[in-house]
């Protein structure tokens, strides 16, 4: 039964992610357009800080949040939006994820790819929220 045919749509926060545009890059490129696609995804969201229920720090983070995040906060960054929609719609978070192998298929050959695939930030930090 395909989702939209269950009565559920509109009723669930959904995160949809694309990387189908990412045909080809150094590891940089490839992280840059992952930091742009998270940019992207927090500005679709960004009505909801005008929400009482988030504080100053949670404002803060969410601003913090552009092109040029630190890997460290982009690690995180995915999972910090899914608690702050969970916190805002009281109901658990749906994310979609298209064409997510598309950046290591059009470049098995390089190198650089078994680094992005294994890399993990340097220390773990708590989430927000």
């Amino acid at each position: 039964m395909l989702y939209w045919q269950t009565g559920y749509t509109g009723t669930y926060p959904v995160i949809f992610f694309s990387f189908a545009f990412i045909k080809t890059g150094s590891i940089d490129s490839i992280k840059f357009a992952v930091k742009m696609i998270i940019r992207n995804v927090f500005d679709s969201f960004r009505d909801i800080m005008n929400s009482d229920l988030f504080n100053d720090n949670d404002k803060a983070y969410y601003a913090s949040v552009t092109h040029k995040i630190s890997d460290e906060i982009e690690f995180f960054a995915l999972n910090n939006l899914c608690i702050y929609l969970e916190k805002y719609y009281g109901k658990n978070v749906i994310i979609l994820l298209d064409k997510y192998n598309t950046p290591m298929d059009k470049d098995r050959d390089h190198a650089y790819i078994i680094e992005f695939k294994v890399r993990k930030p340097k220390k773990e930090k708590k989430c927000i929220g």
